[in-house]
């Protein structure tokens, strides 16, 4: 899967001089992975959970982690578990009952997240244009 990742990437920053550089690219893949990351590792204390699912969820955890920490720096990646972690912890005002909170917001997307898309949506993305107003 990287060498596919690489390859898209590749071609997509050659079709576009406007679109994020590779390294831009990749972080913000990096940013995307350790906040599904720190989801699924918050949903393994999720009360009434059996060991398959705990298991499973640590699973998506460690996937996700692991491709976060290999695309960008480890000190970057460690930097957003903790702030990640800290704010999931005081949307959910660190009480269970409140989980939904943070289940509405990371729930899909990191259900969803496929890495390969994401780098490609990464890769073709474009700054917005400078708008220059000039006042007569």
């Amino acid at each position: 899967m990287t060498k596919l990742a690489a390859a898209i990437l590749a071609s997509a920053l050659c079709a576009g001089a406007q679109a994020y550089d590779s390294k831009r690219a990749l972080d913000n893949l990096s940013y995307e992975m350790t906040e599904c990351a720190v989801y699924w590792g918050l949903m393994t204390g999720m009360p009434g959970l059996t060991k398959v699912e705990v298991d499973v969820l640590k699973k998506q955890a460690e996937t996700f982690l692991t491709l976060a920490y290999h695309y960008t720096d480890d000190d970057v990646v460690h930097a957003r578990v903790v702030m990640m972690t800290d704010s999931m912890m005081r949307k959910m005002k660190h009480k269970w009952s409140h989980v939904a909170v943070v289940a509405s917001e990371h729930a899909f997307f990191c259900q969803d997240l496929n890495p390969v898309v994401r780098l490609q949506y990464w890769a073709d993305k474009q700054d917005a244009p400078v708008v220059t107003v000039v006042k007569p």
